[in-house]
């Protein structure tokens, strides 16, 4: 998970990891969105 997270920065890629039930945990996006979520968490 480190790794790919690392990857998504560098790159300004979105990581969408999944669950082990295969539900979407914590989607993140690290480029520049043109829609960027409403939801400031991260």
């Amino acid at each position: 998970m480190d790794w790919s997270r690392e990857l998504a920065k560098k790159e300004g890629l979105e990581l969408i990891p999944h669950g082990k039930d295969g539900k979407i945990q914590n989607p993140n996006s690290y480029g520049n969105d043109p829609c960027p979520p409403r939801d400031k968490r991260h």
